[in-house]
């Protein structure tokens, strides 16, 4: 086998040891226009250490982490050129321009200087050409050549550990400095100890998660993702795992939160003759980039089939009683304006009543209270006053005879807009209290939390389901509510397989460092899933364009991290705070395009703590090859 390129070679010219952070070495490098393109941020090179014995030549691994092309007849600094006299640099530049067409390295006024860092691996060629990777204890020599490893050589350093079969990978990405090199991944270090995707809008962020949960929901062990939707935008960037796996839903938590128009409920109920206008709905609001734009009409096939599947689903509380967001929401429908003062008062009485997680059934108790309120408020001709209200006491305990009733003064007039208003209120609290109900969804429409948690234990087949609301709070509140219930059962029936990945996208929605009650319980569930999760196999991942406004407590857990374009400096500063980066290494994201990421792992790569720049495939050419396929149809 062969170990390093024939050329270009380097030579490692000195040490950086007044540097606070981790030894750099500067190596420079013959210049040609053909090595320029050649010797890249990322690439390896092998210098020859200390440790040999015995015959044998050990190197040290290293990693280039800046590359450019410099002349010295402009100096050795833009400071030196901006001392000196600008008649010599513009003529001296000029001459410059004719060393940079070199096609030989004969002119020593031009170099390729780079700056590595060692990957903490040592390469040991025995006198019988047998070669070992090693943990490297040793420094490399100044003087010594800089070798360019081979791609095979650099397979097996960036791979390290993950080669064999036994050994779960997935590998969805490259090195950006050479495509032939497949970048893999432990599946179970990546869901176990958690990940996260930072970049900002244009960075390929949604491309990027399609490829990975493509990968992960496709290996050997089947891996179950959960991915909260806040924007609604992966039913089309996933379709093909929608449609071909057998366990994938696009899970909405309320009725109101179906894609398509009204159609898609009457299906879904029970109305067959509507499935072409429902599918037709579906694929005419679908967001897509604009890659897939053209293939539009091609989604309109497989949504009809996944329809037809029970693909479409609603969550299902086990209650027959709306939830509570249904109901505040409904309420407040009945709010006109003209009321004054009013308003405000009939607002706060639904909050007082309709405490709690938005996507938990309305109690009977609470339709009560609240009817109890109305009735009293419309027979005072009067509202509480929530201004003066002390703290401590709720309006619904002193309504049941659980409180003292001075907290329930009433001193503000019900004028003529606010009775019609509270009367309005009352019929639809009466109506679920008569169980004047709409029918129920038939059973194939929806999912309980436990057929969902049944769904995470089967070991035979992958599964994903995507959860769209049209209420950031309901699905703030139903992602807390699934990561108790999953860690709840985990934790009881000592199970840890298969791993489950719930997957928040727009991270910073769910995750923030304040926020209101809805906000308090997503955070606290995803505390949850970060320090104890790993456990019982249940893996946590971010991604956001937003790093600044995460909880910092929970960013600093994912071990493993994909970093791409992030402009403003203090999100940038997050990152590095949290992850423990050099402020050079995130700076170098700024010159990536789109698909470009910065991968970075304590364990789910084979080079740990050590920067890998690669690239990810176009997850839209994965799509438009499943849409000619099957589209057509």
């Amino acid at each position: 086998m062969k170990y390093f390129k024939d050329s270009p070679k380097g030579v490692v010219v000195s040490m950086d040891t007044e540097s606070t952070a981790e030894l750099s070495y500067a190596v420079w490098f013959p210049y040609t226009k053909m090595f320029v393109g050649e010797i890249k941020v990322g690439s390896f090179v092998a210098v020859r250490n200390y440790s040999g014995v015995n015959g044998d030549n050990t190197f040290s691994i290293l990693e280039l982490v800046s590359v450019f092309p410099k002349h010295y007849a402009l100096g050795v600094s833009s400071r030196d050129t901006e001392r000196a006299f600008p008649g010599f640099v513009i003529e001296a530049a000029k001459n410059a321009k004719v060393d940079w067409e070199q096609e030989e390295p004969i002119e020593q006024t031009t170099k390729i200087k780079a700056e590595a860092i060692s990957t903490g691996l040592q390469l040991t060629i025995t006198q019988d050409n047998k070669a070992s990777i090693d943990v490297d204890e040793s420094l490399p020599m100044i003087g010594e050549d800089a070798h360019l490893l081979t791609d095979e050589q650099i397979n097996q350093i960036v791979n390290k550990g993950l080669l064999s079969e036994k050994v779960p990978t997935i590998e969805p990405c490259t090195l950006i400095l050479n495509d032939k090199v497949g970048v893999k991944l432990s599946t179970e270090d990546l869901l176990r100890t958690h990940f996260g995707v930072f970049g900002f809008t244009g960075a390929g962020k949604s491309n990027l998660l399609s490829n990975l949960i493509s990968n992960l929901i496709s290996v050997a062990k089947e891996n179950k993702v959960v991915l909260f939707d806040l924007m609604t935008e992966y039913s089309g960037l996933l379709i093909d795992l929608i449609h071909k796996i057998d366990e994938a839903y696009i899970l909405c938590v309320t009725e109101d939160s179906l894609p398509g128009s009204q159609a898609v409920e009457d299906y879904i109920r029970g109305d067959e003759s509507k499935l072409n206008e429902a599918a037709e709905s579906i694929v005419r609001t679908l967001l897509l980039p604009k890659e897939l734009i053209p293939y539009q009409d091609k989604y309109l096939p497989l949504f009809k089939e996944i329809l037809k599947a029970n693909k479409i689903r609603i969550f299902s509380t086990g209650s027959t009683n709306p939830t509570i967001s249904d109901l505040r929401s409904e309420l407040s429908e009945r709010i006109q304006s003209g009321s004054r003062n009013n308003e405000f008062h009939i607002r706060r009485m639904i909050d007082e009543h309709l405490r709690g997680s938005g996507v938990d059934p309305v109690s009977e108790q609470q339709l009560q209270a609240l009817d109890a309120d109305i009735g009293q408020a419309l027979q005072d001709n009067a509202l509480v006053d929530y201004t003066r209200q002390e703290g401590g006491e709720s309006v619904q305990q002193s309504l049941m005879g659980t409180a003292p009733r001075a907290p329930t003064e009433r001193t503000v007039r019900l004028n003529d807009t606010g009775r019609i208003i509270l009367s309005g209120m009352q019929e639809v609290v009466r109506g679920y209290l008569s169980a004047t109900k709409e029918e129920p969804l038939p059973e194939k429409a929806i999912l309980s939390m436990d057929q969902i948690y049944r769904t995470f234990t089967d070991k035979s087949k992958p599964a994903l389901i995507i959860v769209q609301s049209n209420r950031d709070d309901d699905l703030r509140d139903f992602s807390s509510h699934m990561v108790n219930y999953a860690f709840r059962r985990r934790r009881t029936s000592g199970e840890i397989d298969p791993h489950v990945l719930f997957l928040y996208d727009e991270a910073d929605e769910f995750i923030p460092q304040s926020g209101g009650e809805s906000y308090q319980r997503s955070r606290s569930a995803s505390t949850l899933l970060a320090r104890r999760g790993r456990k019982f196999g249940l893996g946590l991942a971010l991604a956001t364009q937003r790093v600044a406004y995460l909880d910092t407590s929970i960013l600093a857990q994912p071990h493993t991290f994909l970093l791409s374009k992030l402009p403003r400096e203090y999100d940038r500063d997050t990152i590095g705070k949290a992850f423990g980066a050099s402020k050079e290494m995130i700076q170098r994201t700024l010159t990536f395009t789109k698909g470009q990421w910065m991968l970075f792992s304590y364990d789910a790569t084979g080079l740990t703590n050590i920067p890998l720049p690669v690239k990810f495939p176009n997850a839209n050419e994965r799509i438009k090859e499943y849409l000619d396929k099957y589209g057509d149809q």
